[in-house]
């Protein structure tokens, strides 16, 4: 099966890479390869590839950067997933999306959000992921959006929350991380299982949203400190306010996902598999 995946070169894309690769003809691209906020390139590359599924893992992120460049943060969060699904349904591929816990404000004070909870972003990252999932459902035929929440996974990029916060805590440094924000933490390497179980012949799970986060939920201090622990490492960790961190736009404080229809592994466990890959002995240490 011919598959192209858009964002190659992130947690989502590596991770991608490593379940389809030897079984599909993948074509990954990354940033580099490809400006995914030009239409006429991106248009281009799916007449010249013809796959049979597209895997849109191309995310422009961060809070304060789209508030910074919310033109951009336009064009790669929602022009692009629009001109997808417009493409999808023209050339008959298979469209999975990845969306996002900023679609929820965390209004119902650290409930979990399900499918069918209504989102209600505040802030333009935010917006711009919601703005996504509404024109893939109204424009695409086949499609998946899976929404995830804090992504952790192997990659080579060292500044996202944990591995930022893993290389300071190697190097000894005092960690302040927020406890009042809660999210629920979704391996790559699961997600991109379920990407694997997606596309695969006779799947079972209904077109649609899906929301793919592992099970439970933590604040950023109970996530952080339990990698660490795994890995052996213990800082001066203290938790403070999210408040303690003042920026551009409105951040959300509590986002948890739930599913209706996927049962997933509990993000402890899929947290220690992936803390005892980076860090093999102190895991056997620990279970000795």
């Amino acid at each position: 099966m011919t598959v192209l995946l858009l964002g190659g070169g992130g947690k989502l894309g590596q991770a991608l890479r490593r379940a389809l690769g030897a079984d599909h003809d993948l074509h990954a691209v990354g940033s580099r390869d490809l400006d995914c906020g030009d239409p006429a390139a991106v248009a281009a590359l799916v007449e010249r590839v013809v796959p049979a599924v597209v895997i849109n893992a191309v995310v422009f992120g961060g809070v304060e950067a789209c508030e910074q460049d919310p033109q951009r943060a336009l064009r790669v969060n929602a022009y692009l997933p629009r001109q997808l699904a417009r493409l999808s349904r023209a050339r008959d591929f298979q469209l999975i999306h990845f969306s996002s816990d900023a679609v929820f404000s965390g209004a119902k004070g650290g409930a979990p959000y399900r499918e069918d909870d209504i989102p209600d972003p505040i802030n333009i990252y935010g917006l711009t992921k919601h703005l996504a999932d509404v024109f893939i459902a109204e424009e695409a035929e086949r499609y998946h959006l899976l929404r995830v929440g804090m992504v952790f996974g192997d990659n080579p990029k060292q500044h996202q929350f944990f591995e930022k916060m893993v290389a300071r805590a190697r190097q000894g440094e005092a960690l302040r991380v927020a406890d009042d924000v809660i999210t629920s933490p979704t391996s790559a390497g699961d997600v991109a299982a379920l990407v694997r179980r997606l596309i695969a012949p006779g799947c079972d799970l209904p077109t649609g949203l899906l929301h793919a986060a592992n099970r439970g939920q933590a604040s950023l201090f109970e996530f952080l400190r339990f990698g660490l622990d795994r890995l052996g490492l213990h800082p001066d960790l203290t938790p403070v306010a999210s408040a303690t961190f003042p920026g551009l736009g409105r951040r959300t404080t509590a986002t948890p996902l739930a599913s209706a229809t996927l049962v997933a592994r509990p993000w402890q466990d899929a947290l220690a598999e992936y803390c005892a890959s980076l860090h093999p002995q102190s895991q056997s240490e620990k279970e000795a």
